[in-house]
């Protein structure tokens, strides 16, 4: 075979092959963007697909997720969840996060469907974590199933905290059908914790909504006739209207439940022999522990209590080996996590003591050795800089008996020269004592240098202020000239953080500060200690120079630009801004 037929028959294979997974790419986005209005149309793509094709780890991933997503959009309970986990198995390394969440949401799911219960609410769990950073939709339907996991274990306090947090969630982003669901479960749960009021209540505003889903409003109906049957001031009359008007509904079946709660409204209103027939009908098909309840009531009420003993006995039984298997399933769980992970703490903290008192006793030393070579370094370079400025007074005066017949503006060219090299230092130092003296970082090394000079300048106030008498009377006012000479800093390069704690401090003292920095982009701050003076207008104005945008209060103001080139102008722009407020 020829070198030129081998890199054909090569090139025409990868092109295909890239050809088709780009494809395969593309099909699966296409089906992500109408799955939630066609989950149906979804499952048929989906289940035609030659799974074959699926070559690579994230085609299979991804493929996984939206087949549990169709799944569950048709309303199919799927206790399989193989699926889930080959998504999760790759989201969670690879992500998207939002993808990882999904996974998270639908294993979960799957674990609920098997009656798997701990495991469901480890995965919902961890759904939640990720959700919150991605997804705000799967973070409300995370919620959802998590609330419906502690009602199967009886724990309805963390149920209503879900629901109420669904019901959140659902609200800021205006899923209104979906907060009206979960609306009615709160009123559910209401129910069962015998808060009638507050059931009441909300069942009261679902009926009076104007755009209630019709199967909902069914639903909705049927509780609250479960409700007005439970209350202390039993309205049976309400409660047989309430259930005539859902089985006159093609939206809603009603339950076991239902009719047993509708015989004893019957019974309680003196219609018996009506309560008797459903009572004869549902016990011949209904012989759950709930069935038995509800014939103790009505037994009861008639005043047959042998019958009615005899049921509720019955309840009980059959009650207390569903309600003990969950109990014990959860607290067993719960318990051996728990000491597991004590365990695993115990462990580490005994692995570790020693570990870290030795940690601790070495940093305690190298502190100690830092700090005393900081002060022994401190000492012996404020002792240098003493020397080195007593030599300079030492040669100006020597240079004064040098040059005293020499020519004048020599001298004092080579005074300011002197001037400017030693001391231009100490002011820029000074200055930036200044800013940084309200910070919270002031007592940053730099910042304690700057203290230490400044405080032996003050010391030497005194000598500092004869020896600039001294050089003023001698060369015609040189040190107040050159102090007019030394340039100000208009830009600073450092971070908009730094600016923004620079300009507070100027303005905190009633000035006024435009700082631009380009460390991190073109950032802008302003700050004004003036009532004249509006920050956010200058920030607006010296933006607009740089070909940007920004604005903010009166005292305090940000924005950025885009044009480097243009900082000179639009600080230029600023100093006008400021005289013409002023």
């Amino acid at each position: 075979m020829s070198l030129l037929r081998f890199l054909f028959i090569f090139l025409s294979v990868f092109l295909s092959t890239g050809c088709s997974s780009w494809r395969i790419s593309e099909t699966l986005k296409d089906i992500e963007s109408y799955i939630m209005e066609r989950p149906d149309s979804a499952m048929v793509v989906l289940d035609s697909m030659d799974r074959s094709l699926l070559t690579t780890d994230r085609h299979k991933a991804h493929h996984a997720l939206l087949h549990a997503m169709a799944l569950d959009k048709n309303f199919i309970d799927v206790d399989d969840d193989s699926l889930a986990n080959v998504a999760v198995r790759y989201f969670s390394r690879k992500g998207p996060e939002k993808y990882h969440a999904r996974s998270l949401y639908y294993l979960g799911l799957a674990y609920y469907y098997q009656g798997e219960y701990n495991k469901a609410i480890v995965e919902f769990t961890k759904a939640e974590a990720a959700a919150q950073r991605s997804d705000s939709l799967y973070l409300g339907m995370t919620k959802s199933f998590q609330a419906d996991v502690y009602g199967k274990t009886y724990n309805d306090v963390e149920e209503l905290k879900c629901l109420e947090e669904a019901y959140d969630i659902y609200t800021s982003l205006s899923c209104e059908s979906k907060a009206q669901i979960m609306k009615y479960r709160i009123a559910q749960t209401y129910t069962a914790r015998s808060q009638y009021q507050e059931g009441e209540t909300l069942f009261k505003e679902l009926l009076n909504s104007s755009d209630i889903d019709p199967v909902l409003k069914s639903e909705v109906l049927r509780n609250y006739a479960f409700l007005k049957i439970l209350q202390s001031d039993m309205n049976a009359d309400i409660s047989i209207k309430l259930y005539e008007e859902v089985m006159e509904s093609e939206y809603c079946a009603m339950t076991y439940q239902d009719y047993w709660a509708y015989a004893y409204s019957l019974n309680m209103t003196g219609d018996v022999s009506g309560s008797k027939n459903i009572v004869n009908e549902l016990s011949a098909i209904d012989t759950s522990s709930s069935a038995s309840y509800w014939q103790y009531l009505i037994y009861k009420s008639r005043g047959n209590f042998p019958e009615a003993l005899k049921f509720i006995e019955h309840s009980n039984k059959q009650d207390k080996g569903t309600i003990v298997s969950l109990l014990s399933q959860s607290l067993a769980i719960a318990q051996r996590n728990y000491y597991e992970s004590q365990s695993e703490i115990t462990g580490f903290k005994v692995k570790t003591k020693n570990q870290t008192i030795i940690i601790l006793i070495i940093l305690s030393l190298f502190s100690i050795t830092i700090i005393l070579w900081l002060y022994t370094r401190r000492i012996r370079i404020h002792n240098q800089e003493k020397e080195q400025y007593l030599k300079y007074a030492d040669e100006i005066k020597r240079q004064l008996e040098e040059y005293k017949n020499e020519d004048y503006p020599a001298l004092k060219r080579k005074y300011m020269d002197l001037y400017k090299a030693q001391f231009e230092t100490i002011g820029a130092l000074y200055e930036q004592y200044s800013i940084s003296s309200g910070r919270a970082n002031a007592e940053h090394s730099v910042y304690s240098k700057v203290v230490s000079l400044i405080n032996d300048f003050r010391n030497d106030y005194e000598d500092w202020q004869k020896f600039e008498s001294i050089l003023n009377a001698d060369l015609d006012n040189i040190i107040a000239n050159l102090r007019n000479e030394i340039p100000k800093v208009k830009q600073i390069d450092v971070s908009r953080k730094e600016l923004v704690t620079v300009a507070g401090a100027v303005g905190e003292r009633g000035g006024v500060a435009v700082l631009i920095t380009a460390a991190d982009g073109i950032g802008v701050v302003a700050a004004s200690g003036s009532d004249k003076v509006k920050a956010g207008k200058l920030v607006s104005a010296v933006c607009a120079e740089l070909g940007g945008k920004g604005g903010g209060k009166d005292t305090m103001a940000q924005g950025a630009g885009a044009d480097a080139s243009k900082i000179g102008a639009a600080l230029a722009k600023a100093d006008e801004l400021i005289r013409e407020m002023l």
